[in-house]
């Protein structure tokens, strides 16, 4: 397995070899010893499965501490548009997203550390979508922001025309600048000197976010230029 950070800190794509052969494919989707040594978390607590139809969108959600989870994500039917915002207070990046094409058996997952809101839209037929949780679920520190929040600028790959499917929760959510996203759960209110600095740099980290994601977008189609020639292998190991 190997890593490969993305423009947001700590958000990572976990890539494992896939063997294939006339019967198939074999891939390794978690193995402790090997998370451990990239610095991922080991002690997942929770697996979660969602069959979405083409073009639904779940998200944007996060949990607040002490309950904020981190997700690793993967599709194991269809292919999704995953995406991380950095919620972080302090954080760099903080503002900002990253979005990246995952297909079920390329061998890739995202990892979304606590701290950050998650998201995805279906581009297949359907998909289904499984992810390890590192915290349980927990209601009352459960939130969302709006998939289509204009600060945070987000390019999901919709067709024109084409609104996505939401659930009535998430099409309630509301825009990023209208919520605190504040992982210490101090309050549900910005600051007004708060404000007035975030605001001061929300054009550059709109622009900023722009370039990190086409910077993604074509790492993960040279990733997957190459995913033939350097992912899929002849199986070996036995009929596992």
């Amino acid at each position: 397995m190997h890593l490969t950070p993305t423009a947001l800190p700590g958000v990572t794509v976990v890539s494992a070899p896939v063997y294939g052969d006339a019967r198939g494919f074999f891939t390794e989707l978690f193995h402790a010893e090997s998370f451990a040594a990239l610095g991922l978390p080991t002690a997942f607590v929770q697996d979660n499965h969602s069959r979405s139809a083409q073009h639904t969108l779940r998200g944007l959600h996060w949990q607040r501490a002490p309950h904020a989870q981190g997700k690793l994500v993967r599709p194991i039917t269809g292919t999704i548009f995953d995406v991380a915002v950095d919620l972080r207070p302090g954080s760099p990046t903080y503002g900002r997203w990253t979005g990246h094409t995952l297909t079920a058996g390329d061998g890739r997952a995202l990892y979304v550390p606590p701290g950050c809101a998650h998201g995805f839209l279906v581009l297949s037929e359907m998909a289904d979508v499984m992810y390890k949780c590192t915290t349980p679920y927990h209601p009352a520190s459960e939130r969302a922001v709006a998939w289509d929040s204009a600060l945070l600028a987000i390019d999901w790959p919709l067709p024109a025309g084409v609104t996505p499917v939401l659930s009535p929760r998430d099409a309630a959510a509301p825009a990023w600048d209208a919520s605190v996203v504040c992982e210490d759960g101090q309050g549900d209110a910005q600051g007004d000197a708060q404000g007035d600095a975030r605001g001061d740099a929300r054009g550059d980290a709109r622009r900023d976010a722009r370039r990190d994601a086409r910077r993604d977008a074509r790492d993960d189609a040279r990733d997957d230029a190459g995913k033939s020639a350097h992912e899929v292998h002849p199986h070996r190991g036995g009929a596992r």
